[in-house]
């Protein structure tokens, strides 16, 4: 996981105590799905009309990461 991600997840779960974090983001959207992966966050699923971006409504991947995700290798 990329220093800045892993520092940020780390502080949720450490510091502010948090059990999940969830990304989520438009189908199409390359750029934060890779972020997403980088992260070594688990891909969920797809979500259908979950986000209206521009009044218009998009399906979109949901994406997670727990405590022990961190701990894994990778």
């Amino acid at each position: 996981m990329a220093g800045g991600r892993r520092q940020a997840a780390r502080f949720g779960f450490d510091r502010v105590g948090v059990k999940r974090l969830e990304i989520v983001m438009a189908v199409g959207n390359q750029a934060s799905r890779r972020a997403a992966e980088k992260a070594g966050a688990t891909y969920e699923g797809r979500l259908r009309n979950r986000l209206m971006i521009y009044d218009v409504w998009h399906d979109a991947c949901m994406f997670s990461l727990v405590p022990a995700d961190l701990a894994a290798p990778g």
